[in-house]
């Protein structure tokens, strides 16, 4: 496969994963009621539910990119994916809130891991100045991912009760699991930018021109 062809693969797979994950982390508030139902949760748990993966994602966030340095693109966003698998699988089987919650806990270490690994696979594969475009793409996944979600939610709901919506996150992301796996894989030789250590990678954190960027996404995420 030609260079250009085999980053707009991994690309894809990339964004494919990061939908997968979008999806998954917002299956619980199309369905909070059904949710609430069940398990007999009030509402303060219900709102853990749908937010635990978010927290875990603010949690790891740095972290996740110390985690990437050690495991590289590839194995990075298999984890993330296999974190996305087992969380809706636990899911799919909890008999209390307790267990559900913890489905959504280890969901949301995929989240924080995909957050890092897929722009980062993006960036390796593509010469900066075609980043934009597969990078605008990709920035798409959390909408997407809402937006697929919230359409399927109430039929399979529907038809397979709220278990239905778990196992369709958990399949979705063992073919995403598959895709990103035989597709992804570090750059050539050549194209691969020069490593950063960790030490390196500890001064960035004293960058102030970075925690202003991560600030000005914090607000807009909460507002």
């Amino acid at each position: 496969m030609k260079p250009q062809r085999r980053a707009w693969a991994v690309m894809l797979a990339a964004f494919l994963a990061s939908i997968v994950v979008a999806i998954n982390q917002f299956k619980v508030p199309p369905v909070m009621q059904a949710l609430m139902a069940h398990f007999g949760a009030d509402m303060a748990t219900a709102g853990w539910l749908a937010s635990a993966t978010g927290v875990v994602g603010l949690v790891l966030a740095i972290p996740s990119a110390f985690i990437l340095l050690r495991l590289g693109l590839r194995a990075t966003g298999i984890v993330a994916l296999a974190c996305t698998v087992v969380g809706s699988a636990i899911g799919g089987l909890a008999q209390s809130t307790g267990v559900m919650l913890a489905g959504r806990l280890i969901e949301g270490g995929g989240y924080a891991l995909i957050a890092v690994a897929a722009p980062a696979a993006i960036s390796a594969w593509f010469e900066p100045k075609e980043r934009g475009l597969p990078m605008g793409i990709w920035a798409s996944w959390v909408p997407v991912g809402n937006v697929i979600m919230f359409n399927l939610a109430y039929p399979l709901l529907n038809a397979f009760g709220w278990q239905g919506i778990w196992w369709f996150g958990a399949l979705a992301g063992a073919v995403a699991l598959v895709v990103y796996g035989l597709v992804v894989s570090e750059p050539p030789a050549e194209a691969k930018p020069e490593p950063v250590s960790l030490g390196r990678a500890g001064r960035l954190l004293l960058n102030p021109t970075a925690w202003l960027l991560g600030l000005a996404l914090a607000t807009f995420g909460f507002s």
